[in-house]
Order: C-alpha cells, then structure tokens, then sequence
C-alpha cells in the first residue's frame, strides 16, 4: 500500500488543459507520488476518464472537471489514493460511480 502524509513538493507540475492531467497520470510508476496543481479557476473538459494508479494529489485552484454529462472523471484502480484539494468535478457520468470510482483497496 502507499504511504499517507502529502506527497513532497518537489513532485509538483502544473496543468492547465485535462489531456495533459491525464498524461501525467498515465506517466506515474505504481507507488510514485505526483502533487499536480490545475491552473487557477479553469474549467477543462474531460474527453477520457482519468486513471489513477499511484498516490495522485491534486490542488484545483477553484477549477472545474467537467465530464460532460458522458464519462466518469476518476477511475483510482485498487492500490490507487487520490487527493482532491479546491477542485469541482461536474458532469460526471457512469452506471457505477458517478464522477469518480474507487476500486476496492484504492483510496480516496
């Protein structure tokens, strides 16, 4: 499992657009730690659901996830944590799970 506590700074990116959120996701070692801050008060629409495999914090800066009325926005697959700070998830779409889905043994 993966350790609690913040994820150290130095790990930190910023993204302003979700296929790039959804980049650095996918780039993350299972056990690694990314603290991702979304650039402040944007909205960015959500074309895939976003999979979280490692331990994942992320400050919204009062920004939105917007899945579009058609797609989950998280999916955190067992062994997953995410962290959401400052952030709205609207739109979100699935028959299980609604914006986000956390496998049994993932942590949100």
């Amino acid at each position: 499992s993966l350790p609690l506590g913040p994820c150290p700074l130095a790990a930190t990116a910023t993204v302003s657009k979700a296929v790039d959120l959804a980049a650095k996701l996918a780039n993350q070692a299972a056990g690694s730690c990314a603290y991702v801050a979304l650039e402040a008060g944007a909205t960015m629409s959500v074309d895939a659901e976003l999979v979280v495999r490692s331990r994942v914090r992320i400050d919204g800066a009062m920004s939105t996830l917007d899945g579009s009325g058609e797609r989950r926005i998280f999916r955190v697959e067992a062994g997953g944590h995410l962290e959401l700070h400052n952030l709205t998830l609207t739109n979100g779409f699935a028959t299980v799970g609604g914006c986000v889905f956390a496998a049994e043994n993932a942590n949100f």
